[in-house]
């Protein structure tokens, strides 16, 4: 009976004490965003809340994410939990890795205190085109914009998923909002957010973003934020009645029809806009404004996005998908291109971050030693051995001469910082033609500890590594992955990397620098010489060796100080520049027709190579190659810069007095460092000139498939062709639309076939209206058209047509396939 007892009592107690080490443990509770919804490749933002109900502790707050089938990423976050406290802390993690299972730990002291494995509700492939709709009220907007495959638009295949966001979830990161490819905002007024979530809206639509805004009823009115970017503002007064339903607009413009009868739309507000930014008007009202604030797309709507007219037409024909493709096609697929590759190459940085790291130190004293040693065990030992006869101690003397020489070299080595990590970083900073800078610094870091290292860097950036791809496998619940990399968050961001062979290399991406002060000035334009650049430095640093690249040619600006100024220009080459049936690419001369940019930097770094087809850079110094190589990659980074510009027209310069940051490895500077530092500043050009000149590219007219008569005579243009090839067994006809030019303005059209290689037999004809036939055009690279043969071939609607075919129907390699020609307009308007 006693045994009992005791056996009762001791149980109770370890009960009592098991209870009360329960009632100590901290408890973890995580959730991802809104939805549980993991974006892959993208950032997403962790919410962890830890329940302390022990004793105050101070540890690290961790999630593991898998990378690879065998290694797993960890990222960290200090944190430091009262006791009886709960601690809300917010992690921004990179998902990688294609998996809806994170394991986040709380540990103190090395050891792991809590512990939970949060599962997501879905995960959302980095294909996916993300759309964020913040709101409390947001929930059927954002399921009327989840689109699938195509969303029934006719040859589209990307899908649309859109995400209703709490507010106080809302993105406070520049990293989280790079997780949305558009946002969705209507009856929001923005300036409820935080001021940290404001500005990060606002650099993310500077840098690219694309908005939906919907302005509601004057209560719920969401523009006022907006309008000190946009310039639009709604009106009160608001429009009523069936005319002006905004439906049929809207479909008419995308070029869509209702698949249903829909409930008429709610009546609009009146939108006040510029002429430039009106996109859809009816009855004199603007009903859809597109405006461009830095590099990215505000279309402000006159009407609610959640208007049940507008959901139903939304889910039913992928409204604005269309309406997007009609507005801003290029801007749209290049979009959905980024969501496809997302990983740059570091293809043009490679001549720039192969700099030769200089270790500041002459290595003389090792040479010197190791000399010494060879002569003593060469030579040395044998004679001194001889002399005294005792040959039979070589085999002692010669281990113990290496023994102390490489004792030496270690030393010596040490002293010299020989052996001390390494770095080479390259600084881009690229300005639109509207101000608006974005600053990107790479750096491949190598070093020679074969223990775990630490870096971070001097100012506090954080660091990012390059990844080329994602883990997509299995990975079995009972494998036992490897730690690879640990990311730490927090006040003092570090990247902490696993133990490696000596001398390991990796490239890093320095996130959070600062932009360079001040404003460098440029404009562009066309006058009857040629094109013509002005450029103001209004910067505190100086542009070394600045270059103008366009895709006519380009020059060299050289040297800008401080304040000061210069103008190059691009003029009219003369007709003997060049041998015949060659293009001759020469600084300072307007090429006929626009051409390859990498064709155009070879040029530029190579001038002999033009005049000279066997001429070959191998052969001048070694100083030499590097510095050519080293401008051929800022040449690079130039040609990268110049999309969705009407005419390439791009400044390259270095900027060595933009320091690069200051590397930290384990608690130490790195000292040997080579950097590189340049701006690069796109220039907006008017392909019209003060003096009525204009020069119109290639690729403004696009090229557009035609519509023949029963008679075979042509009848206008039709649909507008988007892919850069043409099967010839298909389509051989396509027109130019050019009646927004005075016709007796027009000097010159040249048509250009871009790859003249490629299209060999192709025969190439032009609709000559004045005799109703078709003309030959002769072969080549570029045609043109002068005289009367313009004024025959363009028609009395401005309407150029062009038919080609190929003759021997014979396979070049690339299929039955020929490229679409462009046509690069010339001349001058009446002043």
């Amino acid at each position: 009976m006693l045994r009992r007892i005791i056996l009762c009592v001791l149980a109770a107690l370890l009960l009592s004490a098991a209870c009360a080490l329960a009632d100590g443990i901290p408890a973890l509770r995580v959730c991802i965003g809104d939805g549980d919804t993991v974006y892959n490749g993208r950032y997403n933002a962790l919410d962890v809340e830890i329940s302390n109900p022990g004793e105050a502790l101070s540890g690290v707050l961790t999630v593991d994410l898998m990378q690879e089938w065998d290694r797993f990423d960890r990222w960290e976050m200090p944190v430091e939990v009262g006791e009886g406290e709960t601690l809300s802390v917010h992690l921004p993690i990179l998902a990688l890795a294609r998996q809806r299972m994170f394991e986040v730990s709380l540990r103190v002291g090395g050891e792991t205190v809590a512990q939970t494995v949060f599962t997501a509700a879905r995960t959302i492939g980095r294909n996916t085109l993300v759309v964020g709709v913040p709101g409390e009220d947001a929930q059927a907007l954002a399921q009327a914009l989840c689109l699938s495959a195509g969303g029934g638009v006719p040859g589209r295949e990307e899908t649309w998923f859109a995400q209703a966001i709490a507010l106080e979830h809302f993105a406070r990161s520049d990293e989280e909002l790079s997780a949305y490819d558009l946002l969705a905002i209507d009856r929001l007024d923005v300036a409820t957010l935080t001021q940290e979530q404001q500005d990060c809206l606002s650099r993310w639509l500077r840098g690219g973003g694309i908005i939906l805004l919907g302005a509601g009823d004057e209560d719920e009115n969401s523009l006022s934020w907006f309008s000190t970017c946009t310039g639009i503002r709604a009106q009160r007064e608001v429009l009523q009645g069936e005319e002006d339903d905004v439906l049929p607009a809207l479909m008419g413009f995308a070029q869509a029809a209702p698949k249903a009868a829909f409930e008429a739309c709610p009546p609009a507000c009146r939108l006040e806009a510029d002429q430039e930014n009106r996109l859809i008007v009816k009855n004199g009202r603007c009903l859809l404004a597109e405006t461009e604030v830095g590099k990215g797309l505000v279309f402000t709507g006159a009407f609610s996005l959640s208007q049940t007219g507008i959901l139903d037409a939304e889910g039913e024909d992928a409204l604005w998908q269309r309406l997007l493709l009609a507005a801003e096609p290029k801007r749209y697929n290049d979009l959905l291109q980024s969501t496809q590759t997302p990983n740059t190459t570091l293809t043009a940085y490679e001549p720039l971050l192969e700099q030769r790291v200089s270790c500041g130190v002459s290595i003389a004293p090792v040479a010197a030693l190791l000399a010494v040693y060879v002569l003593l065990v060469g030579v040395g030992l044998f004679a001194v051995a001889g002399r005294y006869g005792r040959t039979n101690a070589l085999w002692a003397a010669i281990p113990a001469c290496a023994l102390v020489t490489v004792l030496l070299v270690a030393v010596c080595g040490w002293a010299l910082g020989l052996n001390r990590p390494a770095a080479s970083s390259v600084r881009v900073t690229v300005m639109d033609d509207d101000g608006v800078s974005k600053t990107q610094e790479l750096t491949r870091v190598s070093y020679g500890d074969q223990g775990r290292v630490t870096l971070s860097t001097a100012n506090g950036a954080r660091l990012e590594r390059r990844t080329n791809g994602y883990f997509s496998s299995y990975v079995d619940a009972d494998s036992l992955p490897e730690l690879r990399d640990t990311v730490v968050l927090g006040e003092e961001p570090a990247l902490a990397l696993p133990p490696a062979a000596p001398w390991t290399v990796r490239d890093l991406v320095v996130v959070g620098q600062d932009e360079p002060e001040g404003t460098l000035d440029a404009r562009a334009w066309i006058d009857r010489e040629g094109l013509h650049a002005q450029i103001i430095n209004g910067m505190e640093i100086t542009l070394c060796d600045a270059m103008l690249l366009t895709g006519f040619g380009y020059a060299r600006v050289g040297d800008l100080e401080p304040g000061a100024s210069a103008q190059v220009s691009l003029v009219h080459r003369q007709a003997d520049d060049s041998p015949e049936g060659t293009l001759l690419i020469q600084e300072g001369a307007l090429l006929p027709y626009a051409v390859d940019t990498y064709r155009l930097t070879q040029a530029c770094v190579c001038p002999e190579g033009e005049e000279n087809p066997s001429f070959s850079a191998q052969t001048l110094e070694e100083e030499e190659q590097e510095a050519r190589a080293l401008r051929l990659s800022l040449l690079r980074q130039a040609e990268t810069a110049q999309d969705r510009q009407l005419i390439p027209c791009t400044l390259a310069a270095m900027t060595p007095e933009l320091p690069c940051t200051t590397l930290i490895c384990d608690g130490e500077p790195v000292t040997r460092q080579a950097s590189s530092s340049m701006i690069i500043r796109r220039i907006a050009l008017d392909p019209q000139g003060p003096d009525g000149s204009y020069l119109y590219p290639q690729g403004v007219f696009p090229a557009r498939e035609t519509i023949t008569d029963e008679d075979g005579l042509l009848a206008g243009l039709g649909e507008t062709l988007e892919n850069g090839y043409i099967d010839t067994t298909r389509i051989q006809t396509i027109g130019f639309d050019l009646s927004g030019l005075n016709p007796d303005g027009i000097s010159s059209i040249r048509i250009v076939m871009e790859d003249w290689r490629w299209n060999t037999g192709v025969r190439l004809e032009a609709f000559d209206a004045s005799q109703g036939s078709w003309e030959r055009l002769a072969g080549g690279e570029c045609v043109e058209l002068t005289g009367e043969a313009l004024c025959g071939m363009l028609g009395a609607k401005g309407t150029l047509f062009l038919r080609f075919s190929r003759m021997d129907r014979t396979d070049t390699g690339y299929g039955s396939v020929i490229d679409v020609p462009g046509i690069v307009v010339e001349g001058r308007n009446a002043l």
